[in-house]
């Protein structure tokens, strides 16, 4: 089982063409952003056999985007693309955040115990700041919940004044 990106040629369009006129349609009808899925069977030249291939096509007002994934799963195409396909893309870019931001790629010691202990106190170290970070906007948005309720309070009772305040530090 496996799934990866397909690079877009003109046989692929060809295969796509249909729900591609179709996702355009419905953009222009509604102005809103549109998303549709369709898969087909596909054999490239250098290929022993054909596979299934999924097309994304997303219509919105930057444009339309067209993306095909080659898969040998056989579940509903959408479910394939965004279940499959971009979840598996999501995790590959905490693994990369992992190793790029805590340095965890690098696995100097020469036993596998002692590079397996250096990676749990990484995974401690990623989890501890992201519970911080969690925790830091949290407060920050009680903060500004609080200031907003103060604000809304003081606007419907009259006129408001604004108010300046400038540290000065004598040098």
């Amino acid at each position: 089982m496996r799934t990866l990106a397909q690079h877009v040629n003109s046989v692929l369009n060809k295969h796509a063409r249909v729900t591609v006129e179709s996702a355009q349609l419905s953009y222009e009808s509604t102005g809103k952003p549109v998303k549709r899925y369709h898969s087909f069977q596909y054999k490239a030249g250098s290929w022993a056999r054909a596979e299934r291939v999924v097309a994304k096509v997303e219509v919105t007002s930057m444009g339309t985007n067209v993306r095909f994934i080659v898969s040998s799963l056989n579940i509903r195409a959408k479910v394939l693309y965004e279940q499959g396909y971009c979840a598996r893309g999501a995790a590959e870019l905490r693994i990369k955040d992992h190793k790029t931001y805590l340095l965890s790629g690098r696995m100097s010691c020469s036993s596998f115990k002692a590079n397996q202990f250096r990676l749990f106190f990484h995974s401690a170290a990623y989890l501890r700041v992201n519970i911080y970070s969690a925790k830091r906007i949290a407060r920050g948005n009680r903060v500004l919940q609080s200031h907003y309720e103060n604000n809304s309070t003081r606007a419907g009772k009259g006129s408001r004044k604004s108010e300046v305040h400038e540290n000065k530090s004598d040098n």
